[in-house]
């Protein structure tokens, strides 16, 4: 069961990332958040524009209006959120 929830920002910038040629890349959501991974440094400005950030460690680019609060010391994988909220792949090229 996928528990996405994004709120009225979020869709807008999902809307955006449908639209956008972004080949060779996977845009995932993820309860609150989107993801996008594959060979994004071409697009590195265009998804900055779009309000993304880039997770260095996960080498992703993420958007969320969460103000999200890690509370563990270990590092969470996308993994770990996908089997917690469920993902939803809505745009792989």
């Amino acid at each position: 069961m996928v528990k996405t929830q994004l709120d009225e920002e979020g869709r807008k910038v999902l809307t955006r990332l449908k639209k956008s040629k972004l080949d060779n890349c996977k845009v995932k959501v993820i309860g609150n958040w989107i993801w996008v991974s594959g060979e994004t440094k071409q697009y590195k400005e265009k998804l900055n524009n779009y309000g993304l950030k880039f997770a260095t460690k996960k080498k992703v680019w993420y958007f969320t209006t969460d103000k999200y609060v890690r509370r563990f010391n270990t590092p969470k994988t996308t993994d770990y959120a996908e089997q917690k909220y469920g993902c939803e792949i809505v745009k792989e090229g």
